[in-house]
C-alpha cells in the first residue's frame, strides 16, 4: 500500500470514527453500569432488557450514518477536507474510501456495546478470542481486495470483519438476548431500515437538486449540505416518528445524560 491510498485510509477515517465518537460511546458507557450491576446480580431479565435497549439505540443512531456516508460521502469529504492542498481529485479519491468504511460503521457500533457486555459479565476473553480471527481474516481480505480496489479495498476489508465479529459475538450472546428480544430486534431493524431508505432517497434527491449550486465555493457547498443533511435527518426523525420507534426518544434520553469532562 501506498502513500497515497494511506492518506486516503486517513481521512476516510476521521469521518468514520465520528459518529462512533459522539453517540455508539455515550450509549455504550451510559449503559454498562447497569450492564454490571445486573450482571453480578444475575437478573438475566434486565441484563437481556438492557442489552437490547442498547443494541437497538446503536443501530437507529448508527443506520443514518450508512445513508449520509454513501450518498453524501463526496460533498461531506468536500466541505471537510477541500482546500489548500487537498483537492477536486482528493476528494473523489476518498469518498469512496469513506462509502466502503460506511458499510460497516453501524457493526462496529454495535460490536462496542458487545464488548461492554462480555466485560460486565466479566468474560472479557471471548471477544479476545474473536478478535484474533479478525486479524487473520483481516489480513486475508486485505490481500485479496487491496489491488483491484486500493485503498477501498483496505475499508471494505475493514466493514467485512466488523460484520463477522458481530454475528460471532451475537452467536455467543444468544443466551443473555434471547429469542424474544432476537426477534423484537429483528423488527426494530427492518423500521430502522425503512426510516433509513427515507433518509438516503431525500438526501440523494436534494443533492442533485443543489449540486450545481455548491460548485460556485465553499459557502454554497456548505449550504447546500446542510440542506441536504438536515432535511434528511428530519424525513429520518418523521419517519421514525410515523413507525413510533421508542428509539427516537430512547436515544435523545441517553444523549442528554451524556458525561462531561471525559
Amino acid at each position: 500500500m501506498n502513500a497515497r491510498a494511506a492518506a486516503e485510509l486517513h481521512y476516510a477515517f476521521r469521518l468514520y470514527t465520528l459518529p462512533q465518537g459522539i453517540f455508539a460511546v455515550t450509549i455504550g458507557t451510559v449503559l454498562f453500569p447497569s450492564l454490571s450491576r445486573f450482571a453480578a446480580q444475575h437478573d438475566t431479565g434486565r441484563f437481556r432488557e438492557t442489552l437490547s435497549t442498547g443494541i437497538r439505540q446503536t443501530l437507529f443512531v448508527s443506520l443514518p450514518f450508512l445513508a449520509w456516508f454513501t450518498v453524501l460521502a463526496a460533498p461531506i469529504v468536500r466541505v471537510v477536507f477541500q482546500r489548500q492542498a487537498f483537492t477536486s481529485a482528493d476528494t473523489a479519491a476518498v469518498a469512496p474510501v469513506l462509502a466502503a468504511f460506511s458499510l460497516g460503521l453501524t457493526f462496529a457500533n454495535v460490536n462496542m456495546l458487545f464488548n461492554r457486555s462480555f466485560q460486565s459479565m466479566q468474560r472479557p476473553w471471548l471477544p479476545l478470542y474473536v478478535g484474533l480471527v479478525n486479524l487473520a481474516l483481516n489480513a486475508a481480505l486485505d490481500w485479496v481486495l487491496l489491488r483491484p480496489l486500493g485503498a477501498s479495498g483496505i475499508a471494505l476489508s475493514t466493514s467485512l470483519v466488523s460484520m463477522f465479529n458481530t454475528v460471532a459475538l451475537a452467536y455467543l450472546l444468544r443466551r443473555q438476548l434471547g429469542r424474544r428480544e432476537a426477534l423484537r430486534l429483528a423488527a426494530t431493524t427492518g423500521k430502522i431500515l425503512v426510516c433509513t431508505v427515507a433518509a438516503a432517497a431525500i438526501a440523494a434527491v436534494l443533492w442533485r437538486v443543489l449540486d450545481g449550486f455548491a460548485e460556485i465555493g465553499f459557502g454554497p457547498a456548505l449550504l447546500a449540505l446542510f440542506v441536504a443533511l438536515g432535511a434528511s435527518a428530519a424525513a429520518y426523525a418523521g419517519a421514525a416518528r410515523s413507525l413510533r420507534l421508542e428509539e427516537l426518544g430512547l436515544v435523545w434520553r441517553v444523549l442528554r445524560r451524556r458525561p462531561h469532562g471525559g
